[in-house]
């Protein structure tokens, strides 16, 4: 890229035209969206085992909620976010179908080896073994989603795509809950890590690298340095409120998601496979539903209003009203009102994912899209997936030491004050709409 100064239209007319000989069958897209859809499910599944397994991690180790926390959130959110830059700048260059492979099988491998851990130390390297591989999951996904589909697809596609999270999430929740009660967690740990391998040969073998920028009318021909990305992309402010928004909401949802279960233990009493099947059935199903209909719903209005807005208020307006119906879930003392109430907040809980990275790939250039996709990958798991279970589990042991509480109390005191944060992620959503109709002229300029 250029480092002289042109006024954009200068820059756009130097820009070629994307090659119309080069646009990917219909099939193709559909059975790629596919595999692709696959490789997020095991991705999730390994990620959120954890969650199902924390109470009896938890009594053989005998670890504290703040420690759970570290497991679940910080430990393996900085290694995540770490390497998810570099990879996605892989990405941007080489082969992305053989990234997947690769980061696929690593990540399935340290999932089985977190079944042999054989104390605190141990289980935490292996769970940074899982964020590694992990890392290289969506910034190539989300590159090649984009170079399949039109912009004004995106959305309902990355929702599509995003079905991964409670797909991915109920087969853990319910399978390792099962796994734990019948054997014990360590089986549950080695059992669901061996697909996740043998699916990444499988993958290799059926997946193909597209061609990049057919879907972008211009494309610059040179790659934009790192500094280059960065500096475009920070320069999108639109594209920071958008990343500060979904950390917050991803810092809620991952400290009520990983505590959830737990919760249901302590609070009502209910065993592994019963806590694995309320909040599995939940997480697939409520969850499923409102991944999908957040991505659509926001393409439909915003083609028939002609106004990207909606990528923002989809978001924002759900937010707002998961935060009051996921405090009466945790207030709640009958089980069956708990989970009545935790349906809506289920349902529009997930509608931000396909708004948000529809709207993250939108406002960056054509060959910054995976380092932009990483990008918002590190503020989103940083805020949400680092904080959010750590700090809901050192809320969770300061309520108990502060008031004299029961652990139990501490934890369902934690869960109420998380859910709070939501109406804050709501706020930069609202905040992003100042900027964005003048940051995506900027983002199609660029090529």
């Amino acid at each position: 890229m250029s480092n002289n100064p042109q006024n954009e239209e200068q820059i756009e007319a130097q820009l070629p035209e994307a090659a119309p000989q080069e646009k990917p069958p219909l099939s193709y897209r559909h059975l790629t969206l596919g595999l692709l859809l696959l490789v997020y499910i095991m991705n999730f599944l390994d990620r959120q085992l954890l969650s199902i397994l924390l109470e009896p991690i938890k009594q053989e180790f005998e670890l504290n909620d703040t420690q759970l926390g570290l497991l679940g959130g910080i430990a393996f959110a900085i290694f995540y976010v770490t390497f998810g830059l570099p990879i996605g700048r892989l990405a941007d260059r080489y082969n992305r179908t053989t990234i997947l492979a690769v980061c696929m099988a690593l990540w399935s491998v340290m999932t089985v080896l977190c079944g042999y851990a054989v104390n605190f130390i141990t289980l935490m390297l292996a769970r940074i073994g899982v964020a590694v591989g992990e890392a290289g999951g969506s910034p190539p996904s989300h590159s090649i989603i984009s170079d399949l589909y039109p912009a004004e697809q995106r959305g309902t596609v990355l929702s599509v795509y995003s079905l991964g999270i409670p797909i991915g999430s109920m087969i853990a929740l319910i399978g390792g809950g099962w796994l734990a009660d019948t054997f014990d967690w360590r089986t549950a740990f080695i059992i669901l890590g061996i697909p996740g391998l043998i699916y990444a040969l499988v993958f290799k073998l059926m997946a193909t690298e597209p061609p990049r920028g057919y879907h972008s009318p211009k494309v610059n021909p040179e790659m934009p340095s790192i500094s280059e990305t960065l500096s475009f992309m920070v320069g999108q402010k639109s594209f920071l409120q958008l990343g500060v928004a979904a950390g917050l909401h991803a810092l809620a949802g991952y400290g009520l998601a990983l505590y959830f279960p737990a919760f249901l233990v302590r609070h009502h009493e209910i065993t592994l496979t019963e806590a694995g099947l309320i909040s599995g059935i939940l997480a697939g199903t409520a969850g499923g539903l409102a991944t999908f209909a957040g991505g659509f719903v926001a393409d439909r209005m915003a083609k028939r209003t002609g106004n990207p807005k909606w990528y923002l208020l989809i978001p924002a307006y759900s937010s707002i009203v998961a935060c009051p119906l996921m405090v009466a879930t945790y207030l709640s003392n009958d089980l069956t009102l708990a989970i009545l109430l935790y349906i809506i907040p289920s349902l529009v809980g997930s509608m931000y994912l396909g708004p948000t990275f529809t709207l993250g790939q939108n406002l960056s250039g054509t060959r910054m899209r995976a380092l932009a996709s990483s990008i918002l990958l590190f503020i989103l798991n940083i805020i949400g997936l680092g904080l959010g279970p750590l700090v809901a589990g050192i809320l969770s042991d300061s309520f108990r030491i502060w008031l004299d509480v029961d652990a139990t109390r501490g934890l369902q005191l934690s869960l109420v004050v998380m859910a709070l944060v939501y109406l804050w992620s709501a706020l930069h959503y609202f905040l992003a709409l100042r900027h964005l109709p003048g940051d995506l002229e900027t983002a199609k300029a660029q090529g």
